[in-house]
């Protein structure tokens, strides 16, 4: 049986492939996707985490206020209206960090949402979707998106959240309260959380890579090879360091 050995700081630590494929299994891995007018490079960045060969992910995107007359915002959409894995939190502009602090403050279960009051319910839990301006990958017609508000404090200034709506009717990432009709979007818990540009993509092995060295891991961090647009070849590269 094959050993890997993974180093810290201060520690050494011998993983075997069950217990890899054990980690593979088992552990969340959220990824924050800041975003700012990048339609041009937006796609493939998303695509890139589709394809992804670990599966097991919640991804977030956050949509820092763009610029661009909704480009990035609806293709933003057009990813969380196909992929259930995918939220997408639309805020004013604050800057990077903000958003990646956005992202840091979802995963940790800071923000209390409930459901836009511009969409319905019917038979008690089941909502209606109101957001149809925005077409599949096929160019098809509208698609489900649920749109949620926070409503508690609110420093980064979100203006809505969007979950898909098959995912928010299906999956166990709302809760809802009888009392006072509320339905909130609950964040899925994650054991780690990974930052990712939106004009960068990953090689599909990328975060599998990164699952399987993580075990008595304090720190992994990416080294990119960057590449010119016309250059043709568009080499690209991770290392991956402990």
């Amino acid at each position: 049986m094959h050993n890997t050995t993974i180093y810290n700081n201060t520690n050494q630590t011998t993983i075997t492939c069950n217990n890899t494929a054990q980690i593979l299994q088992n552990k969340k891995v959220g990824v924050v996707i800041p975003i700012y007018n990048v339609a041009q490079y937006l796609r493939e960045c998303l695509d890139s985490v589709i394809n992804q060969t670990y599966k097991n992910l919640s991804v977030l995107l956050v949509n820092d206020g763009s610029t661009d007359n909704n480009e990035s915002l609806n293709i933003a959409k057009e990813y969380v209206a196909k992929d259930s894995r995918f939220i997408l939190i639309d805020k004013e502009n604050g800057g990077q960090s903000t958003a990646r602090n956005v992202g840091i403050a979802w995963f940790s279960e800071k923000y209390k949402t409930t459901l836009d009051s511009s969409h319905t319910k019917q038979n008690g839990d089941t909502i209606n979707n109101t957001h149809n301006n925005t077409t599949n990958n096929n160019g098809g017609g509208g698609v489900a998106l649920c749109s949620y508000v926070v409503i508690n404090e609110n420093p980064y200034n979100i203006n809505r959240i969007y979950s898909n709506n098959n995912a928010t009717q299906q999956e166990q990432e709302t809760t809802y309260n009888a009392n006072n009709n509320n339905i909130a979007l609950q964040p899925q818990k994650i054991d780690y959380i990974i930052f990712l540009d939106s004009d960068d993509f990953w090689k599909p092995y990328c975060i599998e890579e990164c699952i399987k060295h993580s075990d008595g891991v304090e720190i992994v961090w990416f080294d990119f090879l960057p590449f010119y647009e016309n250059d043709n070849k568009r080499e690209w590269g991770i290392t991956m360091q402990e």
